[in-house]
C-alpha cells in the first residue's frame, strides 16, 4: 500500500465504515505531498473521528453519485 501511495498521482481515501487503516494511509499520502480526495457515504458522516471532521469530504449517497463527484474533483486537481 505504501509503495502504491508513493507512486500514485493522487489518492482517494474513503472513510465509509470508519476503517482505521484509511486514517493512516490518507495521512501518509498528505505527508508526502500527494493530493488526497476524502470521501464518505452520507450515512456514515457522523462516525468520523473528531480530528478529521474539518477536512473537506465528498459526501456521496450512491455509487453513481460518487463517480460523478470524483470525475469533477479529479478534473479540478492540478496534476
Amino acid at each position: 500500500i505504501i509503495r502504491s501511495i508513493r507512486e500514485a498521482r493522487f489518492v482517494i481515501a474513503d472513510f465509509t465504515f470508519n476503517n482505521c487503516g484509511v486514517y493512516f494511509e490518507a495521512g501518509f499520502a498528505r505527508g508526502i505531498g500527494k493530493n488526497v480526495i476524502h470521501t464518505i457515504h452520507s450515512k456514515h458522516k457522523d462516525k468520523l473521528h473528531f480530528d478529521v471532521k474539518q477536512i473537506n469530504y465528498i459526501e456521496w449517497g450512491t455509487p453513481a453519485d460518487l463517480e460523478s463527484l470524483l470525475i469533477n474533483r479529479i478534473g479540478a486537481l492540478e496534476l
